[in-house]
């Protein structure tokens, strides 16, 4: 037999176990289950010796499950106050997470307010300073005059510079 096809086994009567109420709790029904299953192993006649003692930690157990209820009840509470204790400071930290992100939040935002007016004051600010700059110059508005600038494709030639025949090839 597979280590993996006895497991299955163990895993499959754990279970079995668990639904007869034969065991308490999940390791005790493994361990139960892993004794039945070597004492399968062993010859017949120690199989009835083997099922007779299983049965007897079986009972013995189920007498001290039903002693110890008060103790299980109690050590449940325990674990309840300690998990509602952990749940509550876990809680509060994420509450503190937020709060912190909230407020950082609301900065970035102040601060995108004050830089949006910012960039407004500075764009309702440069229309103003070119006008008066124009204004003084001519007593009239005038057409904005630009000077032509270098450019490869336009370039400052004069006609007199390049010839026709350079700028359209005809084939000659």
């Amino acid at each position: 037999m597979s280590d993996i096809d006895k497991i299955i086994k163990v895993n499959n009567l754990a279970k079995e176990l668990l639904t007869q109420g034969r065991a308490s709790s999940r390791d005790e029904a493994v361990k139960m289950a892993e004794q039945m299953l070597s004492t399968s192993v062993i010859e017949p006649s120690t199989k009835a010796q083997h099922a007779q003692s299983s049965q007897q930690q079986v009972a013995q157990s189920a007498e001290a499950a039903q002693e110890q209820p008060s103790q299980q009840v109690s050590n449940n509470n325990e674990l309840v106050e300690k998990m509602y204790d952990f749940m509550k400071k876990q809680f509060e930290v994420y509450k503190e997470n937020i709060v912190a992100l909230n407020s950082n939040l609301n900065q970035l935002k102040e601060e995108l307010q004050r830089l949006k007016s910012e960039i407004a004051r500075q764009k309702a600010a440069e229309p103003r300073t070119e006008q008066k700059q124009d204004q003084p110059q001519s007593g009239h508005p005038s057409k904005e005059v630009r000077d032509p600038k270098s450019h490869p494709r336009m370039g400052n030639y004069n006609p007199d510079q390049v010839s026709v025949e350079k700028m359209f090839y005809y084939g000659k």
